[in-house]
């Protein structure tokens, strides 16, 4: 008789859905508050107060709202002053908006290979990538860890370059005690449908440099100054939030830190769990990581500790049991559906050169293998469960290593 769900026998639990967004009475009294005054964009009460309070909460000094997380990294390559011609480092293992909001600018994205352990962009792979264009680096804080902020420091103090800290998946986390989008020239965040705090859509800039700020206050708001207290005007346009989305989100960020401290709880019993069988390793964090809530509960997944089971068949195999998981990221960024297969050609400065770049053909032997055959994950709102689900989850991958004879 058959003892894999997938193959009619019992499976380990039913699979229940968090509902995500978490929402109720406070979120809908907060946006009928806002209609009812009439201030519905625009610098409104809601949107200054929750900059100020998300700032604080990362431990930055000034924030700033924007309309999503894809224009956060614009606004923070315009006010830094990145130009067309120029690079930026970026990491293949994340969404398209960390390359493709640069690229929209004009600005080059070089990508380089991760981490196997952490996910993260490789430091030594960055600093083997600068050349003299290079202006920027932009870490991703992935899935449940974070990019090795220390490491990357000390690469763009030695070479003069940025630092933009892309944090849509790490809101809360902290390295050194001191939260990430703080320990750069710029941190961005998206507060898209899916995301750990998420008004629908929206995103932040956090930064310690009040021009900076500054800068990018006019970059999003039509090139307007703030307050008009003097400064530099910019060729800006409108790439603003409403008070509705800024209403929910200063609802949201008063049930972040309770769902973050669960989300770690249950994080750390899955790690040890899931650390104890063959063939799968939890995604790992360094050192320094003082705090992080996983967007994405992530591990790589070893075909040969399951009979060479594809990494296919043994998610098919565990969403039959019960548990929600599922591959990530088929593709790094640059071999992607989304990122257009041809040369991409950029114009220099000096005299009629260009730039040909053919992404599709470039090689990131970790990042390749990572999304192809190992990666498999799991939603932050399965961390919102008990420990008992946690130990479910450890069982139903523990049931179809002993019975994958089943499957082959």
């Amino acid at each position: 008789m058959a003892k894999l769900a997938i193959s009619g026998g019992k499976p380990v639990r039913k699979h229940a859905d968090t509902p995500w967004p978490a929402r109720g009475r406070r979120e809908a009294d907060a946006v009928a508050r806002v209609a009812l005054s009439g201030t519905w964009s625009f610098n409104g009460p809601n949107e200054l107060e929750f900059a100020e309070r998300w700032a604080a909460y990362q431990d930055a000094k000034y924030g700033l709202l924007v309309a999503n997380g894809s224009v956060a990294i614009t606004v923070a390559m315009q006010a830094l002053g990145i130009r067309p011609d120029e690079e930026v480092i970026v990491p293949p293992l994340t969404w398209y908006a960390t390359a493709s909001a640069p690229l929209a600018l004009g600005i080059i994205p070089v990508f380089v290979d991760v981490d196997p352990a952490s996910f993260c962009i490789d430091p030594g792979a960055v600093e083997a990538a600068i050349t003299p264009r290079t202006r920027a680096v932009i870490p991703v804080h992935l899935f449940g860890s974070c990019a090795d902020l220390d490491r990357l420091r000390r690469i763009c103090r030695k070479h003069d370059l940025f630092l933009v800290e892309d944090c849509a998946h790490a809101h809360g986390a902290k390295w050194r005690g001191k939260g990430v989008g703080s320990h750069g020239d710029f941190g961005t965040f998206s507060f898209q449908q899916s995301k750990l705090l998420t008004a629908g859509e929206g995103g932040a800039v956090l930064t310690n440099s009040r021009r900076n700020w500054l800068l990018a206050y006019s970059f999003k708001n039509c090139g307007r100054l703030w307050h008009d207290t003097g400064g530099e005007h910019v060729f800006g346009t409108n790439l603003r939030i409403t008070e509705f989305q800024a209403a929910i989100l200063l609802e949201q960020l008063r049930r972040l830190r309770a769902q973050n401290a669960r989300r770690d709880r249950n994080r750390r019993v899955l790690d040890e769990l899931l650390g104890t069988i063959d063939g799968i390793a939890p995604q790992q964090r360094p050192k320094q990581v003082t705090f992080q809530a996983p967007y994405i509960y992530a591990f790589r997944y070893t075909r040969s500790a399951f009979g060479g089971l594809p990494r296919k068949s043994f998610i098919e195999a565990l969403r039959a049991e019960g548990v929600g998981a599922f591959s990530i990221y088929d593709e790094p960024v640059p071999h992607g559906a989304l990122w257009p297969e041809q040369h991409w050609s950029f114009p220099l400065r000096q005299g009629h050169l260009r730039a040909k770049i053919c992404y599709a053909r470039q090689h990131l032997p970790i990042a390749e293998r990572l999304c192809h055959d190992e990666l498999v994950g799991l939603w932050h709102t399965d961390l919102l469960g008990t420990q008992r689900d946690m130990r479910d989850i450890a069982r139903a991958i523990r049931k179809i290593q002993d019975n994958v004879r089943e499957l082959l």
